[in-house]
């Protein structure tokens, strides 16, 4: 996305369409290659070789069920983890027990996918991270709120 697009936003809201395949084709191309993979294009946004590796061992942590405690505070406390890290560490360890391999997913997903829409603009993948985060947590909380009755919830006045 060129700087121009980003700074006018209905251009950007009209090419939402676009943006958004893009940003899911990005995921799905390089999805197969491996978490690391997609851990190391972010180190163009701020990722340190660091954050890298303790990410992977926290998402591996998460995949086995581990206590993530110590990985947790081990990316939030260290002194040169990039923002992006300490933001997906801290989501990840704010997330009931049961969604935190979900929320780990879509805020990693959610970054890499800002990562090509903004053109490496660091506090948009930031912010993409907090949000793909949230949005994950907000649609579980969505689905068990409506039980079954989405439509009685969108029609209400």
């Amino acid at each position: 996305m060129s700087k121009p697009l980003r700074n006018d936003l209905a251009v950007f809201a009209q090419q939402a369409a676009v943006l958004c395949q893009r940003a899911i084709e990005r995921n799905r191309e390089d999805a197969h290659l491996g978490l690391k993979y997609i851990l190391l294009r972010l180190t163009t946004v701020g990722l340190t070789m660091d954050d890298v590796n303790e990410l992977q061992k926290l998402a591996v942590g998460l995949f086995e069920k581990d206590d993530i405690a110590p990985l947790v505070k081990k990316i939030v406390h260290h002194k040169s983890a990039s923002p992006l890290a300490v933001a997906i560490a801290n989501a990840v360890e704010a997330t009931p027990e049961a969604q935190r391999q979900d929320v780990f997913l879509g805020a990693v997903l959610s970054a890499h996918a800002a990562h090509d829409v903004s053109e490496r603009d660091a506090g948009s993948v930031l912010f993409a991270a907090v949000n793909g985060a949230a949005t994950i947590r907000t649609t579980a909380l969505t689905q068990q709120f409506l039980g079954g009755k989405a439509k009685e919830w969108a029609l209400r006045p």
